[in-house]
C-alpha cells in the first residue's frame, strides 16, 4: 500500500504532461463536430424515412386513380341512362340530334326485332356467350332463349330480350365487342299501336256480350234454355281469353324488343384442328385456353377492384424487396 501514488501527486503529474502537449489550432471545433455527429440520426433511419413517404405517395396515388375511375363509370351510366330516358331526339338546322325533354312522347307500341350473326376469334365462344349475356343484363334485359355447341364446330344461337328504347344500344354494343366480325345483321320495327286499339275493341266487345249471356243464364228457366245458353257462354269467355291473350302478347312485344344473335368460331389459322389431337393433348389445350378466356373475362369486369389490388401488391412488393436496396444505397 506503501507504493500507491496519492490522487493528488497522480493529480499534479497529469496538468505537468498537459502542459507540456500543444494543443492544435482547430481542436474546439472538432470536439464539437464529434458531439453533433453523435447526436444527429443514423443514415438507416433517413433511409426508413424516404421509403415509408414513398410507400405512403404510393398507397394515396393508387386511392386517388381508383376513386378516378369508379367516378367516371358511375358518371358513364347516369349520363347513359338520361340519354335513354330522355325521350325522342330532335334534329337541329346542322343535322344534329338533340333530346328535348319538353317533348311529349306519342304513346306508340313499336315492336323491334332483329338479328346478329358474329364471328368470334378462335377458342372464344364461351367468352362471347357470357359477353352477349353481360351486354342483355347491363341494358336492363334478359335472355329469352339460348343454344351452344362448344364441340368440334363451336357454334352458338342466344335471344336476347332488352328495353324497346335500348334496342339500338343493345346492337351497337353487341357490334363493339372484341375482336367481333360483323357478318349479317338486320333490323326490323313494326308499329302495333292501331292493331292493340283494335283488339281492345274486340275485347270489349266480347265481354259485354259474355256478360250478357252470363244474366240470362241466370234467368233461364228450363234444363234445355240452360245448356244452350251455357255453351254461348262458354264460347263468349274463350274468345275473351283468346283475345286479351293478343293484347298480352302485343304488350309484351312492344316493351321488350328481340335480338336473335348467332356466335360462330373462326377457325386457328396455322394450327391443327382440335377433334385431330390425341385425348391427353386436347385436355391440355382445352384446359390451357379455358384458363386464358377466364382470366380475360375477370380481368374485363374487375374495375377498380383491380387496381385497387394491384397497387397493394406495389407496395408490398415495395416494402419487401426495394426497401433493403434502398437501404444499402444509403448507408
Amino acid at each position: 500500500m506503501s507504493d500507491l501514488i496519492e490522487e493528488p501527486v497522480l493529480v499534479d503529474l497529469f496538468g505537468r504532461i498537459a502542459d507540456d502537449i500543444p494543443v492544435p489550432a482547430r481542436g474546439a471545433e472538432y470536439a464539437v463536430d464529434n458531439i453533433v455527429n453523435t447526436t444527429a440520426p443514423g443514415r438507416s433511419d433517413r433511409a426508413r424515412v424516404v421509403a415509408s413517404v414513398l410507400a405512403g405517395a404510393a398507397v394515396l396515388a393508387g386511392i386517388v386513380l381508383a376513386l378516378s375511375t369508379l367516378s367516371t363509370t358511375s358518371s358513364s351510366k347516369s349520363s347513359s341512362s338520361a340519354r335513354a330516358d330522355a325521350g325522342p331526339p330532335r334534329t337541329t338546322g346542322g343535322g344534329r340530334a338533340v333530346t328535348d325533354p319538353s317533348v311529349p312522347v306519342d304513346g306508340a307500341k313499336i315492336v323491334k326485332t332483329g338479328t346478329l350473326d358474329l364471328q368470334v376469334p378462335h377458342a372464344t365462344l364461351r367468352l362471347a356467350v357470357n359477353r352477349v349475356t353481360g351486354v342483355a343484363v347491363g341494358l336492363g334485359g334478359y335472355v329469352a332463349d339460348s343454344k351452344t355447341n362448344y364441340g368440334s364446330d363451336p357454334t352458338a344461337q342466344i335471344t336476347i330480350r332488352v328495353p324497346v328504347a335500348r334496342f339500338e344500344n343493345a346492337i351497337t354494343q353487341l357490334d363493339a365487342l372484341p375482336d367481333v366480325k360483323v357478318l349479317g345483321e338486320s333490323e326490323n320495327g313494326t308499329d302495333v299501336t292501331s292493331q292493340v286499339a283494335d283488339v281492345q275493341a274486340q275485347l270489349a266487345a266480347a265481354t259485354s256480350e259474355r256478360d250478357a249471356l252470363l244474366v240470362v243464364l241466370s234467368r233461364a228457366q228450363s234444363i234445355g234454355d240452360i245448356l244452350s245458353v251455357r255453351d254461348r257462354v262458354t264460347t263468349a269467355q274463350a274468345e275473351v281469353n283468346q283475345l286479351q291473350g293478343r293484347i298480352n302478347l302485343l304488350d309484351r312485344q312492344s316493351t321488350f324488343s328481340s335480338l336473335a344473335v348467332t356466335l360462330s368460331e373462326r377457325a386457328a389459322s396455322g394450327a391443327p384442328a382440335v377433334h385431330g389431337r390425341s385425348g391427353l393433348a386436347k385436355a391440355w389445350w382445352d384446359a390451357r385456353h379455358g384458363f386464358t378466356n377466364v382470366v380475360e373475362w375477370l380481368l374485363a369486369r374487375s374495375g377498380a377492384a383491380l387496381i385497387i389490388v394491384l397497387f397493394a401488391l406495389a407496395l408490398l412488393f415495395g416494402i419487401r424487396y426495394l426497401y433493403p436496396i434502398v437501404r444499402r444505397g444509403l448507408v
